[in-house]
């Protein structure tokens, strides 16, 4: 098996993880992209503590894997989102 094939295969686990552990994803797009975001910094964070504290280049390897899983979320969420006539408006 290449490598590509093991990424697609990790990235598949962990969005079946991620679909356990939160079932229920929001339905707004900026709340969708805010926790992507939030994923993505993880992923700066553990490349940070990598490169300057000796920290696990795991750990990259994982938060990259967390924000793929939410990036394809979020591509789902905007499918589910088409044909709507306007978005859902955020509620206060």
């Amino acid at each position: 098996m290449d490598k590509l094939n093991e990424i697609q295969i990790d990235i598949l686990h962990e969005l079946g993880l991620a679909k356990q552990q939160y079932p229920e994803y929001p339905k707004y797009i900026i709340e969708m992209l805010s926790i992507m975001s939030e994923e993505s910094g993880e992923a700066v964070q553990a490349a940070n503590n990598y490169n300057w504290h000796k920290g696990p280049k795991s750990k990259i390897e994982t938060e990259l894997l967390h924000t793929i899983a939410t990036c394809i979320r979020c591509l789902e969420g905007l499918e589910a989102l088409r044909g709507l006539e306007e978005l859902p408006e955020i509620k206060e």
